[in-house]
């Protein structure tokens, strides 16, 4: 009996850690595909550089705020 109640207990515990372990790749994932919508690196007005990102909106610059950006214009049209 006492075997018994081991083996249910390492089941749960396997249990837990996967679902732990799953519930922080699926928030990973939502992360990324959140971010991926930021427009700021294909833009014509982003910088790359650490101090100014963006000079038209520094302070949104690769945040959620920028992803509705008036002032975006794609990299390669002049």
């Amino acid at each position: 009996m006492e075997t018994f109640l081991q083996a249910i207990v390492a089941w749960v515990l396997v249990a837990l850690t996967a679902s732990v372990i799953l519930r922080g790749i699926l928030g990973a994932i939502a992360t990324r595909q959140h971010m991926t919508r930021i427009p700021c690196p294909r833009c014509r007005y982003y910088t790359h550089k650490h101090y100014l990102k963006c000079p038209v909106h520094p302070g949104d610059s690769l945040t959620p705020a920028a992803i509705a950006c008036r002032d975006f214009a794609p990299l390669g049209l002049t």
